[in-house]
C-alpha cells in the first residue's frame, strides 16, 4: 500500500459500521490482502489523540472472523475543522514534509494546498527548509527498496560513537518518537536492524540483488527473543513499537515493557548507555551479559 494513513481513514469508519465483519471480507472489499489489513488494524491500535492510557483506538481483530472497533475516539465520523484547528493541521502537515521518505511530497503538499484554499489561508503559516542530506539518503533508500538492491552505509554509533561500515538490505522506513528509522538487513549482524537516518554519515548505491530472507518479516522486525525491561517513561518511548509486545505502569510510573529482539548485546548495550533509565529483568542471559560489560568495564579502569 502506497498510502497506509488514507487507506486507514476509509478502513475504520466503514469498521464501526459494519461490527462483526471477518478480515476476509474487510479486505476484499477493500481490495487490499488480509496481511495488509491486519497491518492497518495494528496502526489503528496505536493511533488516536494523544499516546497515553485510554487515548488510543481500540480494535478487537484477535478473532480474525469478527473484527469490533470497541472505541474509534471519534474518527468513525467527518471531522468538522475550525479555522484555528486548520491552522495546526496545516502545521502538522508541514512538519511530515521534513520527514524523508515517509510520505508522497506532492500528495501532501496537494492536500496543503486544498487546506489553505477551503479555509482562506493566503500564506502558509511554516515555512520549512528542507534537509538536502536526509533528502538524498532517503532517495537512494527508496530507489533500493523498489529495485530490491543493497546499499553501503558509514554508521555513527550512539552509545561509542564510532563510526561502522557495513552493507545492508533497505526494508522499509519507519518513525517512532518524532525519529526516521531504516529497517534493513544486515549482513555484517546477519539480523534485522533499525537505523537512524540521521545517523548515516555515507550511503552509497550497489549492484548487489538483496535475498529472500524468510527468517523474519521486514516490516515487523520483532525478534525470537523475548526480553522484560523497566524503563522510564521518556525511554519507553524510545523503543520502535514494531518491537513492543506489552507495557504497563509499574511503581512509581515506571514502565515495563516486554520487547522481541534478536540480539541480546544490542539490548544490553542500550542498558548500560541509559544511565539508570532501563534495567533489565529477564532473560537471565541478559542479565549476565550486562554484569560481564559492567566486570570488564571495572577492570580496564583497574587497568588504565
Amino acid at each position: 500500500m502506497k498510502n497506509k494513513l488514507a487507506k486507514l481513514i476509509e478502513v475504520l469508519p466503514w469498521l464501526c459500521a459494519n461490527p462483526g465483519i471477518s478480515a476476509d471480507v474487510a479486505a476484499k472489499h477493500f481490495e487490499i490482502t488480509k496481511s495488509e489489513l491486519i497491518q492497518l488494524l495494528q496502526l489503528a491500535v496505536v493511533t488516536g489523540p494523544g499516546q497515553g492510557g485510554g487515548e488510543l483506538v481500540d480494535i478487537d481483530f484477535e478473532d480474525e472472523d469478527s473484527l469490533f472497533v470497541s472505541d474509534a475516539k471519534g474518527l468513525q465520523r467527518p471531522i468538522q475543522l475550525s479555522g484555528q484547528q486548520a491552522i495546526q493541521v496545516i502545521a502538522g502537515l508541514h512538519y511530515l514534509l521534513q520527514l524523508p521518505g515517509l510520505v508522497d511530497r506532492e500528495d501532501l503538499i496537494s492536500l496543503i494546498t486544498k487546506l489553505q484554499n477551503s479555509f482562506r489561508i493566503d500564506n502558509s503559516p511554516i515555512e520549512v527548509m528542507d534537509n538536502p542530506r536526509l533528502k538524498e539518503i532517503s532517495e537512494v533508500i527508496n530507489t533500493a527498496i523498489s529495485t530490491k538492491s543493497n546499499v553501503s552505509i558509514d554508521y555513527a554509533n550512539v552509545n561509542t560513537g564510532s563510526i561502522s561500515s557495513r552493507e545492508i538490505e533497505p526494508k522499509d522506513i519507519i518513525i517512532n518518537n518524532d525519529q526516521v528509522f531504516l529497517t534493513a538487513w544486515c549482513l555484517k549482524s546477519e539480523d534485522y536492524r533499525l537505523f537512524r537516518l540521521d545517523r548515516i554519515m555515507n550511503i552509497q548505491a550497489s549492484k548487489t540483488t538483496q535475498q529472500q530472507r524468510s527468517s523474519s518479516s521486514p516490516l515487523s522486525p520483532k525478534g525470537p527473543i523475548e526480553v522484560t525491561l523497566i524503563c522510564s517513561k521518556r525511554m519507553a518511548l524510545e523503543f520502535d513499537p514494531q518491537i513492543v509486545l506489552s507495557k504497563r505502569i509499574v511503581l512509581d510510573e515506571l514502565i515495563e515493557l516486554v520487547i522481541g529482539v534478536h540480539d541480546l548485546n544490542w539490548i544490553a548495550g542500550e542498558i548500560l548507555a541509559s544511565a539508570g533509565e532501563i534495567r533489565g529483568q529477564s532473560p537471565r542471559e541478559l542479565l549476565q551479559l550486562v554484569n560481564e560489560r559492567i566486570d570488564n568495564w571495572h577492570i580496564l579502569n583497574k587497568s588504565a
